[in-house]
């Protein structure tokens, strides 16, 4: 028997929220006001669950904008904070939130976003977080982000969870490579700016967390649990 799913560590770009196509859009607007050309979403599958200066780094030198990282990252985090102050769930995510909750997993958020944003994209949802989600782990937390798997043995632990029974929904490469490093078993939500390929490390592979049989596993889990030893 594998082992049971105790608890769930949440990616929230893409996975648990509906953020991403925000993010190309200023990210785009913002390569434009700097000098650049061409589309952001060309080159997603290195930047999803990225953090910022990382990603800011990469778009900076890709595009050869007239502008330091730093200060790229500043003017693109202006514009998203307005943006993020009215965020909706993916599809499925919420629905997973409190199946989770009702077969008493714990639930963890572990995004590479930093505290700020994170509460910006949070602000609409409190009472959703206060019910259900015990931390959230940012990317200060850490002192290394994903594909680094150390934001999520940071939930993990914080829960009081041993890895191997975590679940992490994930939609980014380097989240599903934190995942596994992390020795965690991982859905890969599947993005549509990338390939199947981007997802062969994940246990599961879906469009969209709608579609991913959670309770038949969980239903299962709990039959499992509840036979007397032998």
């Amino acid at each position: 028997m594998s082992e049971p799913i105790l608890a769930a560590l949440w990616d929230l770009d893409g996975t648990l929220l509906d953020t991403e196509a925000i993010y190309l859009q200023v990210e785009n607007e913002t390569i434009r006001k700097y000098g650049g050309k061409g589309d952001v979403s060309t080159v997603a599958h290195k930047l999803l669950g990225t953090p910022g200066l990382d990603c800011a780094k990469f778009i900076v030198g890709h595009f050869c904008l007239d502008t330091s990282p730093e200060q790229y990252l500043a003017t693109r985090d202006g514009v998203l904070v307005d943006k993020f102050t009215s965020t909706y769930f993916c599809e499925g995510a919420l629905e997973l939130v409190k199946l989770f909750a009702s077969y008493g997993i714990r639930q963890s958020i572990a995004t590479s976003s930093g505290k700020f944003l994170t509460q910006q994209k949070l602000s609409a949802h409190k009472s959703i977080v206060d019910t259900y989600i015990d931390y959230v782990i940012c990317r200060e937390d850490v002192t290394y982000g994903k594909p680094f798997p150390d934001i999520f043995l940071l939930a993990a632990k914080k829960m009081g969870v041993i890895p191997r029974n975590c679940v992490v929904l994930e939609d980014a490469p380097n989240g599903i490579i934190a995942a596994k490093r992390a020795g965690m078993r991982c859905v890969g939500v599947r993005n549509g700016l990338l390939t199947p390929e981007h997802y062969r490390d994940a246990d599961w592979i879906v469009d969209s967390l709608q579609k991913w049989e959670a309770e038949d596993l969980l239903k299962r889990q709990s039959v499992v649990q509840s036979k007397p030893f032998e």
